[in-house]
């Protein structure tokens, strides 16, 4: 599945939030049990983060869920209101 504007600036933020820490990308790949080569994906929007992996970054780095997705709604392409019946 190919990543969009959202898959960037989730990890845009993955990334802050590691500098912040000045941890290294091997840091939170060890608490994930992911490759580091996985973390630079997720940091650069390569790849998509799953909704249970980023429940743990979230605590791992003790954020609120919320913080990830300040703004991401700027950052969604437009879409028609659909009706549900």
């Amino acid at each position: 599945m190919a990543t969009n504007e959202t898959d960037t600036l989730l990890g845009k933020k993955v990334a802050t939030l590691r500098k912040k820490m000045k941890w290294p990308l091997k840091v939170i790949a060890s608490h994930l049990g992911l490759s580091i080569q996985q973390i630079q994906r997720y940091e650069k929007g390569e790849s998509k983060i799953s909704a249970i992996t980023l429940y743990k970054i979230s605590k791992i780095f003790d954020a609120d869920m919320m913080y990830f997705f300040e703004n991401v709604e700027k950052s969604m392409p437009r879409q028609k209101n659909i009706q549900l019946n």
